[in-house]
């Protein structure tokens, strides 16, 4: 059985457009091309006024990427500088390079026997500094023209060498840290951009004293930090993606109560706060964007924190500053990791391009202001293995080529409309577009007319219809890339299950 729908996208006195979506249960049905097909009538009405509420009406490009673009020294995949530059990768947060180069354990040893070494030496003298690596990988992201997200704070011990503890251990280690920061912030920050304390709270992983511990050293590091660097936004902690989905579900964990209480009673206002979320649910992004504005505003389901009605986080800038698909999901109550042919369709296929971009159109209802996907490249994978392809989290292969995978089109489609159409118009989740699984955000330029993104996130095929002369429509899904778009003046298009679809209209 067809069912049909007609959504009427307010593009505000610029261009007067419609789309009927013709949505029918067709799962797993392939298009073997982009095929324009015949007028669609005879449809009920969705109209893009139907918004969401909007915390504000510009599009963020949220174009933010954790790693590169060098890639770990054993991958045979190039450096990615031109593969960002076209997908239009606008920052790199300095994360996960599978070792310490641009992290102050690599750049800063005192030469004790333990690694770190943070004590028994003078911090303020050069000689203790190792500025080799990382001035060759920031030279790559300065080369490429992004902006340095400089995340001062603890990598995962995930390569050599043994990371003996997480963290300054005692005052003097803590005032060697911070001396260190303000070096590697003196060398590489450029005024107005972000510098970074800490990721991934409370995670052990990367700090493995205790909470009270955790707000002394951030109070400490954020008052000298800013104190040198004022022209730069300062901010932290990265809180762990548990913390954000407890917050989406109206909970505050007690790490983020204690670290959050401990800034407001030191009188410690960051400019941001960041949070992380791995998530294949893409209403959880707009659900936890929003809900970390009301912890901080002390509203919503947070009104008994002890900030509320003071107004002391007002105007916080809120960043994800690490966010990507998760790697488990929910069977029967119980958290299982996703089979090898799960992962593939989610991380190297039309279903991850799908449900970021339904993601990324969720995070601009809220006042997200920057978001970073983790991560760039996927080292040391290949999309020529037979059966399941090699690979994981990563928007381009590990091999040679760097190929790209279905998401890093998705990514481009993205940044071109948030490029040109800067004035968001609305948002869209199934709810109000009443079909499952289609996300939808309009936009609009005053030179260039409007765009409107879609993600069907679902297994079903769609067809949409245009009701307007001189659109164009970009799909990106298992087999297509979006680089040629195809013409719909007045003309029907199929948006096949899990896929993205850009449509420009001049």
């Amino acid at each position: 059985m067809t069912r049909k729908f007609l959504l009427l996208p307010a593009v505000l006195g610029f261009v007067a457009a419609s789309l009927l979506i013709w949505h029918f249960f067709a799962a797993n049905q392939t298009q073997q091309a982009p095929e324009v097909l015949p007028d669609v009538s005879s449809a009920e009405s969705i109209n893009f006024v139907n918004s969401v509420p909007l915390a504000h009406s510009e599009v963020y490009d949220l174009a933010g990427i954790i790693s590169g673009p060098s890639q770990p020294t054993d991958s045979p995949a190039p450096d990615l500088t031109e593969r960002y530059q076209q997908i239009g990768v606008t920052s790199v947060r300095n994360n996960d390079y599978f070792d310490d180069r641009l992290d102050i354990e690599g750049i800063f040893n005192c030469g004790g026997s333990t690694y770190p070494s943070w004590e028994g030496c003078d911090a303020t003298q050069d000689r203790f500094y190792d500025w080799d690596a990382s001035d060759a990988l920031v030279q790559t992201i300065s080369d490429g023209g992004f902006d340095l997200f400089l995340r001062l704070g603890g990598e995962w011990e995930n390569a050599n060498p043994h990371h003996d503890f997480k963290g300054p251990q005692n005052a003097r280690q803590v005032a060697n840290w911070i001396v260190a920061a303000n070096k590697v912030a003196d060398r590489y920050a450029t005024s107005g951009e972000y510098l970074n304390i800490w990721t991934e709270y409370p995670g052990t992983q990367f700090w493995d004293g205790t909470a009270a511990e955790f707000n002394d050293f951030f109070v400490k590091a954020y008052q000298e930090i800013k104190a040198r660097h004022s022209d730069m936004q300062v901010g932290g902690p990265g809180f762990g993606a548990g913390i954000s989905v407890s917050v989406g579900e109206g909970r505050l964990p007690s790490a983020a109560l204690t670290f959050l209480d401990g800034l407001y009673h030191s009188h410690v206002r960051p400019d941001w706060i960041g949070w992380h979320l791995f998530s294949s649910d893409p209403a959880e992004y707009g659900a936890v964007g929003s809900a970390w504005r009301d912890v901080l505003d002390g509203s919503g389901e947070f009104t008994d924190v002890p900030w509320a009605g003071t107004g002391f986080f007002n105007g916080v800038e809120l960043i994800c500053d690490a966010y990507g698909l998760a790697t488990t999901q929910m069977e029967n109550g119980e958290m299982k990791s996703l089979t090898a042919n799960e992962a593939d369709r989610l991380h190297n296929g039309g279903q991850g391009a799908a449900l970021q971009t339904a993601a990324w159109i969720a995070l601009q209802s809220t006042d997200t202001t920057r978001a970073y996907y983790y991560r760039g490249g996927d080292p040391k994978s290949s999309p020529s293995g037979k059966g399941v392809r090699s690979g994981n989290v990563g928007l381009f292969y590990g091999d040679a080529q760097a190929t790209p995978k279905p998401s890093a089109f998705a990514f481009e489609l993205r940044t071109r409309l948030a490029r040109s159409y800067a004035n968001l118009e609305s948002v869209l989740t199934p709810s109000e577009t009443g079909i499952s699984g289609i996300w939808a955000l309009s936009a609009s330029s005053k030179n260039e007319g409007s765009a409107m993104l879609f993600a069907n996130t679902s297994e079903s095929n769609a067809v949409l219809s245009a009701e307007f002369d001189n659109g164009t429509a970009y799909l990106v899904d298992d087999t297509r890339d979006g680089t040629k778009g195809a013409p719909i003046s007045g003309s029907a298009f199929d948006l096949p299950g899990m896929s993205a679809l850009l449509v420009i209209i001049n």
